[in-house]
């Protein structure tokens, strides 16, 4: 479904909900559309500004967004993980394990 603000031709304004663009614009020519105002049916779409759909986002989130991507979910306990996990990799990929993956995460 879609949300039309309408204007008609005495600058009456007010809004409709239709099932799809075509589905107004074949109504509104047809003479189906009516101002509940005046009863023109010289209706066309009024100048509007589009909804857009925000996400929110906790402050936690956002700040772990914010991160490189290889310190995202380690423990902070554990200090040593990420070195861990490297020389776990490092052998299967053919890599040295004291090479850094990333200097961001250094």
């Amino acid at each position: 479904m879609i949300h039309y603000s309408l204007v008609c031709d005495a600058a009456h304004e007010f809004d409709g909900w239709f099932r799809d663009s075509a589905t107004f614009d074949a109504q509104a020519s047809s003479g189906v559309v009516v101002c509940p105002h005046c009863h023109s049916t010289n209706i066309a779409k009024a100048v509007m500004a589009p909804h857009v759909a925000r996400k929110f986002f906790s402050r936690a989130s956002v700040e772990e967004e914010r991160q490189p991507s290889c310190a995202r979910g380690q423990d902070e306990s554990q200090p040593g993980q990420a070195e861990e996990q490297q020389r776990q990799i490092a052998p299967a990929a053919d890599l040295r394990a004291d090479a850094p993956v990333n200097p961001n995460c250094q």
